[in-house]
C-alpha cells in the first residue's frame, strides 16, 4: 500500500544533477537502487534535491532497483539559512567527527573544515570527506536543506583564518571566558567563519595572529567538544537570524 502524498511528509532525497529534465525524474543504476532501498513505490511523492538549491516535488510513476521515474508536480527554492557559516574545528576521533558533521549539517552550516592548531593531537587524523559524506547527505536530506555543505580538506589554523578573512567572512574564534557571541558579532554578517577549539584552547600567539586579521574572540562553552560546537552554532544563528 503506497503512502497518500497529500497527507504524508515526503521523503527528501538527493539526486544527480540532470536527473530531472522537462518535468520528469529519471534514475538508474546505483541512484535508482538507493531510492528503491527507502521502500518507496509508484504513487508515492518525494522531494528531489539536486544540490542546486531548488527542491522538486515528484510523484513516482515507477520504482525499481535498476530504474526509477517520476513526474514533477511542484518546484521551489529549498530551505536555506540566511547566514552562511563555515565551521572550522580541530580533528576529532571518528565517532565524534561523524556526530559533529551530522549535527552541524542539521544546524545549517555551509562548510565543515578540520584545522590543525597547536593543541591538535598528533595521534588524531582528520576524518576524510568520504567518511563523512553519507552522514552529511542524510542529515541534509532530513533537515530539508537544498545544498550539501562542503567537506573541506584539513588546513593549518593560520592558513584557514587568513583565507576566511580574505574572503570577507566575519571570523570568530572560540575562547573560554570571552564575551558572549550576541554582544560582539559584527552587524548581521552574511558570511561567518567559526573556529572552534575542539582539541584544546588556541594559543595566545595563534589568537594574536588571528586578531591581526580581524578575528573576534567569542565565548567557547568548554566541555564536550561536539556539544560545545553545536551550542555555539545555535547561538550564532539565534543572534543573526532571530525568530
Amino acid at each position: 500500500m503506497t503512502a497518500d502524498p497529500t497527507t504524508t511528509d515526503p521523503l527528501r532525497v538527493f539526486v544527480p544533477r540532470g536527473a530531472l529534465r522537462d518535468g520528469v525524474l529519471r534514475l538508474d543504476g546505483d541512484d535508482a537502487a538507493a531510492l528503491a532501498a527507502h521502500g518507496v513505490a509508484a504513487g508515492d511523492r518525494i522531494v528531489a534535491l539536486d544540490g542546486s538549491g531548488w527542491a522538486a516535488w515528484v510523484d513516482l510513476t515507477s520504482v525499481g532497483s535498476a530504474a526509477c521515474a517520476g513526474r514533477m508536480v511542484e518546484r521551489r527554492l529549498a530551505a536555506a539559512r540566511r547566514t552562511k557559516i563555515s565551521l572550522y574545528h580541530s580533528p576529532l576521533a571518528a565517532p565524534a567527527a561523524r556526530a559533529l558533521a551530522g549535527g552541524a549539517t542539521t544546524a545549517g552550516v555551509v562548510a565543515i573544515v578540520p584545522v590543525f592548531s597547536s593543541a591538535s593531537r598528533v595521534d588524531v587524523m582528520p576524518a576524510e570527506p568520504a567518511m563523512l559524506a553519507t552522514v552529511v547527505r542524510e542529515a541534509t536530506e532530513a533537515a530539508g536543506w537544498g545544498r550539501l555543505p562542503l567537506l573541506g580538506d584539513a588546513e593549518f589554523l593560520d592558513q584557514a583564518v587568513d583565507r576566511a578573512a580574505r574572503a570577507g567572512a566575519a571570523v570568530l574564534m572560540g575562547v573560554v571566558g570571552a564575551a558572549p557571541i550576541g554582544t560582539v558579532l559584527p552587524d548581521h554578517p552574511f558570511t561567518v567563519a567559526l573556529f572552534c577549539p575542539t582539541a584544546g584552547a588556541y594559543a595566545p600567539d595563534e589568537l594574536a595572529r588571528a586578531a591581526a586579521r580581524g578575528a573576534v574572540a567569542v565565548a567557547w562553552p568548554d566541555g564536550d567538544p561536539v556539544a560545545a560546537v553545536l551550542a555555539m552554532l545555535g547561538e550564532v544563528f539565534a543572534a543573526l537570524e532571530p525568530a
